[in-house]
């Protein structure tokens, strides 16, 4: 048979090599017949826009519409047969509003770089997408020219498993039908009844969301409503708000115990990210960000060290550190995704503070803005009281300012060791004291403040100054009376004191409990040393320490791990007998006082404390809560060169 004429539109291998293209109407070019591969002809745009009614529509729709609308790619195209990659020609009964959608939802779908949201409110990660991004952006998608195109995601997955033999197919769709089969005979997608779930979600929202903004709320509650919501995030949620919520919502839901309830969620949560079932990269960020709130045994491998490497890894992956990742985001997204890179970044500097270790991220390759009011959903109820008689414009400001301090630590903090050189703790105090000289007075603390956001900003500041402090060689020649390890541990008492009196410390334990320990081995310490003028004001307020580890054991099970550790300490540095220590913790009744900076009481500084006050029935009750990470950066604790005390203990 004659060969057909050559057609003029070449195929899309010929195309992008720049090579003169033969192949004509149903028969292959020699390009593609040597390489075996599909030849199929690109999308001329040539002529075709004279032919169109609304010319106008296509010359002009790239600047008529808006920039949020540009830079989205989760707008459907008008038809419902239309595919987001559909080509440019319309029919001419189609009208102007329609096009000008079915242009703007094939423009960005074609330039908006990976990650993308999808029409179906998910986030793929794509491993590779800078080399992707790339290619898209030299030589356009390969595929624009077919009426069925897939997502980016899609078509990358399709051409992996076209290189596959059928029984491997087969095997692969077997592995994950077994998964997720597997899944749900352990319950992972069970959920508890409607009621306890709202219970707990209120928890959640009421208690650490105010702190850790990291979700859209409506969206969220809207994904729930459409069953669309995320298995993995959702159980992480479930699994904070057993932390925090009262004993009747843990009964009423069928288990045991607090801990039990903790543990069936984060399993849940845990074996739906190991079975890599959540396909939406932001519920992942979310939901292992949650996780790191779990701490069950610290010889557990996957610690909240672990889940922040998992997040960070991801959020980097997703280029959130990055300005040019947000140029496609609508701003509500671009909200959220800053949020979530910030929170994850003060995150991830707490816990290496206090774990004396590398962080994830590194703020040489941070090219975003520092939060601001901006970035936080509208609300006209800025001035409304929170639980704490705060008010929503003070939460913003903390966490703004929370974030602040831990970039100003990440930048002047030397985390990595150099040789024979050693940092000294004056250049560090004094570097990130700029830091406290502009916060807003609603978050200044004083003897007099009773804010709860107040205190907890400095609790933080403290809580970085008193971490390197014990890093140096002489902290334990250097913390008597006059030091400012010392002044910082009293602070530290005062606010706990605050945090205890008010009946609120439960609810912010997890932001508490590291300081709680930090300034708990410099009392022992203080004990050790003998002297007289400073032994009886930190024997009392180690002893206060010891009592707020012992009342939160049953909410945060890792406290149940150290706490014979540092009470075997105490009790042989201070000479009390084990029946002398019990008899000491169990007079709750006693007035709490504080201490001044030479040992003695305070007169005009003492606050008498409720019978039981700082008992676990006073603070799991309390429904005023609030608690932003709770890691729990400690380990270190155990390495301080003045903690040398044998761990058996023998003392009758």
């Amino acid at each position: 048979m004659p060969r057909n004429a050559p057609t003029k539109v070449a195929c899309w291998r010929c195309h992008q090599r720049r090579v003169k293209c033969d192949r004509s109407e149903g028969v292959p070019c020699s390009q593609c017949r040597v390489a075996r591969s599909n030849c199929e002809p690109i999308l001329s745009r040539r002529g075709r826009h004279r032919k169109l009614p609304v010319a106008d529509v296509l010359t002009t729709s790239t600047q008529s519409v808006s920039p949020n609308l540009r830079g989205s790619s989760t707008i459907r195209a008008s038809g419902p047969t239309h595919s987001r990659f559909t080509g440019f020609v319309g029919s001419r009964q189609e009208g102007h509003e329609k096009l000008r959608t079915r242009l703007t939802d094939t423009e960005s779908s074609l330039t908006s770089p990976l990650p993308a949201l999808r029409s179906c409110g998910k986030t793929p990660y794509v491993a590779d997408s800078s080399n992707i991004n790339y290619l898209i952006r030299e030589f356009g998608l390969p595929y624009q020219n077919t009426t069925d195109a897939p997502s980016i995601e899609e078509y990358l997955h399709r051409a992996m498993l076209e290189r596959l033999d059928q029984p491997t197919i087969q095997y692969i769709e077997g592995r994950r039908s077994f998964t997720v089969g597997r899944l749900k005979n352990e319950g992972a997608f069970d959920l508890p009844p409607k009621e306890i779930s709202s219970a707990l979600l209120n928890v959640f929202f009421q208690h650490p969301f105010p702190s850790l903004p990291i979700i859209e709320r409506s969206d969220f509650m809207k994904s729930i409503e459409t069953g669309t919501v995320s298995h993995l995030l959702l159980n992480a949620i479930y699994m904070v708000a057993t932390i925090y919520c009262p004993d009747s919502i843990i009964y009423e839901a069928g288990f045991v115990s607090r801990f039990i309830a903790s543990l069936t969620f984060y399993h849940r949560a845990k074996d739906i990210y190991d079975a890599g079932y959540e396909t939406d990269a932001i519920a992942v960020i979310q939901g292992t960000f949650l996780l790191a709130h779990w701490w069950s045994d610290p010889l557990e491998q996957k610690d909240p060290w672990y889940w922040l490497g998992v997040t960070t890894g991801m959020a980097q992956a997703l280029g959130m550190h990055r300005l040019k990742s947000y140029s496609h985001l609508q701003l509500s997204h671009r909200r959220l995704w800053r949020r979530l890179w910030w929170i994850v970044y003060a995150a991830d500097i707490n816990l290496s503070m206090g774990l004396d270790r590398v962080p994830h991220v590194r703020d040489d390759f941070c090219e975003i803005s520092i939060l601001t009011e901006d970035d936080f959903e509208e609300s006209p109820a800025l001035n409304f009281h929170d639980s704490f008689g705060g008010t929503v414009n003070e939460q913003v400001l903390f966490v703004i300012h929370y974030v602040q301090l831990a970039r100003t630590v990440n930048i002047r903090h030397p985390f990595q060791a150099y040789e024979g050189t050693t940092p000294s703790p004056n250049n560090f105090l004094e570097r990130i004291s700029s830091w406290s000289l502009l916060l807003p007075s609603e978050l200044r603390f004083s003897s007099s403040s009773r804010s709860v956001w107040a205190i907890l900003t400095q609790l933080t500041y403290d809580q970085y100054q008193l971490l390197f402090c014990r890093k140096m060689p002489d902290a334990a020649q250097n913390m008597g009376p006059g030091s400012p390890i010392f002044e910082i541990c009293t602070r530290l008492f005062r606010m706990l004191e605050d945090l205890v009196t008010s009946g609120t410390l439960f609810s912010v334990a997890g932001h508490v409990l590291p300081a709680v320990m930090s300034s708990l081995c410099f009392h022992i310490a203080n004990i050790s040393r003998g002297d007289p003028q400073v032994r009886s004001s930190s024997e009392h307020r180690a002893r206060f320490c010891l009592l707020i580890l012992k009342d939160l054991q049953a909410s945060w099970p890792i406290i149940a791990s150290v706490y014979p550790f540092f009470t075997s300490i105490f009790r042989r540095q201070s000479g009390l007998s084990f029946s002398e220590c019990e008899k000491s913790e169990s007079v709750c009744s006693q007035p709490i006082q504080r201490i001044d900076d030479t040992g003695c009481c305070s007169e005009d500084v003492v606050h008498t404390a409720e019978a039981g006050a700082w008992m676990y029935e006073r603070f799991l009750h309390d429904e005023n809560s609030a608690v932003i990470n709770s890691a729990f950066p400690f380990t270190s604790l155990f390495e301080d060169v003045f903690l040398t005390t044998p761990l058996n203990d023998s003392t009758p």
